[in-house]
């Protein structure tokens, strides 16, 4: 599939508070941008051009907004856009009742399987510092995998009783990052390792729930990754085990992250449950706003120590 430079900017030219609405989203004013109802964390910015993702750091404009929300390929979003913009009434008709069927089915397809994981390895292990047999756990619990197409990390959201209701891909090269959702997810449910005891620690995302473990090894413990700042997989995860008394928020370090932490703390403070707000915190002269980054900063302080040689 070819485009011209044209057809790119004119891709890029589309007003993303129109765009969204089509996809399903609801657009909601906030000063002079407006957010998604359903992702708190996105701000279009008031040329509505652009926008950012601050639960993810993702952001661009409206060929990275199709990619990310739409799991598409550049060329796919490209010629997405176009047919929402008219240049193809006809097809663009077609793709909006496909779209509709889609929603409305709600089928969830998961990537097929790589037969090999090895850039899921490579970029859990070498680029974010989580230790070798906890990806290995995961990967023999069938809670993430690597798809075959583009080698993304597939992570699963799993009920109490295994079934897959949510996944989440994460690219694995940082260089061109892609964050995104397999279309037909029930956000509803979060990424999860279900502990023996009543105390539950709660993040913003997969990779970092995966890196506190590894800091603490404390398996016990229940562990949610939300996906996001709506607690909606919360709820759900409290239903599903209520020997669960105490929560844990571990949110990022950030504005958003902060701001969600209060506010999640007095509901459920409110709601009868034992609570704490436990932003990462970072060693003397170190900076960062998760537990992935705080992992890192750890590992890379930690002196190498070289096994012992014959001989020596």
């Amino acid at each position: 599939m070819h485009f011209t430079n044209r057809d790119i900017d004119n891709a890029k030219s589309v007003d993303l508070v129109s765009l969204a609405r089509y996809m399903g989203y609801t657009p909601k004013r906030i000063g002079a941008m407006y957010t998604l109802a359903e992702h708190d964390s996105v701000r279009i910015r008031s040329n509505g051009l652009t926008y950012n993702r601050y639960s993810t750091g993702t952001g661009g404009d409206a060929i990275n907004f199709v990619r990310e929300f739409a799991s598409l390929s550049f060329g796919e979003a490209i010629d997405y856009i176009l047919q929402f913009k008219g240049v193809n009434p006809e097809q663009y008709t077609k793709i909006k009742k496909l779209k509709s069927e889609e929603k409305t089915s709600k089928e969830m397809i998961l990537p097929e399987k790589s037969q090999r994981y090895q850039r899921l390895f490579a970029y859990l292990i070498k680029t974010r510092k989580i230790s070798s047999e906890i990806v290995q756990y995961c990967v023999k619990e069938h809670l993430i995998y690597e798809s075959k197409d583009h080698h993304n990390i597939v992570f699963l959201s799993k009920d109490k009783n295994g079934v897959v209701h949510h996944a989440y891909m994460r690219g694995t090269n940082d260089d061109f990052p892609f964050k995104g959702d397999v279309s037909g997810n029930d956000k509803r449910y979060g990424f999860n390792l279900v502990g023996s005891s009543d105390t539950l620690y709660v993040y913003e995302s997969a990779i970092d729930a995966l890196s506190d473990l590894d800091m603490d090894r404390n398996w016990a413990v229940s562990r949610l990754a939300l996906g996001m700042l709506s607690d909606a997989p919360l709820e759900t995860f409290l239903q599903e085990y209520p020997n669960i008394r105490k929560i844990e928020f571990r949110l990022d370090n950030d504005v958003y992250g902060m701001k969600a932490m209060t506010e999640l703390d007095m509901k459920y403070t409110g709601l009868g449950y034992e609570t704490k707000k436990c932003p990462p915190l970072f060693p003397e002269g170190t900076v960062g706003k998760d537990y992935n980054e705080l992992l890192i900063v750890k590992k890379n302080a930690m002196p190498v120590i070289h096994p012992a040689r014959v001989g020596r």
